[in-house]
């Protein structure tokens, strides 16, 4: 079984998410052993289509600035997702709780199946034995599954515990 002590955190920008970090921070404030993996899924940023240029000189040049363009799109996004997360870190680290990761990685769709199958992914690749999650967490898909990501944890997630914070 994988180590219990390691918690995988899946946030968003939900008050859920800011809910589960401060209960999370004082459940295991001043125990020792535990480390905190905060994890954030994000959607790839999306560019418009260019129709392309019969010169393949003029072609060249655009898909190698649309390729530095998208780039830098995909690390504006990892660096907002960082800061939210050096905001939860900041909440943790004040009740002593050690922050071992800070993840923001891509999914796409975000929907319900794939969300969980990259969060329980992750937990396993990165030998997390818990995963915790806030109950309205990725809140914005709720008009279009029936269910929660914390219950599809529950129901899918083996070899992990899987604690939701109301």
């Amino acid at each position: 079984m994988r180590n219990a002590k390691r918690i995988l955190l899946a946030v968003d920008k939900s008050g859920a998410s800011w809910r589960a970090v401060h209960y999370l921070a004082n459940l295991i404030a001043g125990s020792s052993g535990f480390h905190v993996g905060l994890f954030h899924l994000e959607l790839p940023p999306r560019m418009l289509e260019w129709g392309g240029s019969e010169d393949a000189e003029t072609e060249d040049r655009v898909s190698e600035e649309r390729a530095e363009a998208y780039e830098e799109m995909k690390a504006e996004v990892i660096r907002g997702g960082l800061t939210m997360l050096q905001g939860f870190q900041r909440i943790l680290e004040a009740k002593h709780v050690d922050v071992a990761a800070q993840i923001v990685q891509f999914e796409e769709p975000l929907d319900i199946k794939h969300l969980t199958g990259h969060v329980l992914r992750t937990a396993a690749e990165r030998d997390y034995g818990t995963i915790a999650v806030g109950k309205q967490a990725f809140s914005g898909l709720k008009h279009l599954f029936e269910h929660h990501i914390g219950e599809q944890l529950l129901r899918t997630g083996e070899g992990v515990a899987v604690w939701v914070v109301e």
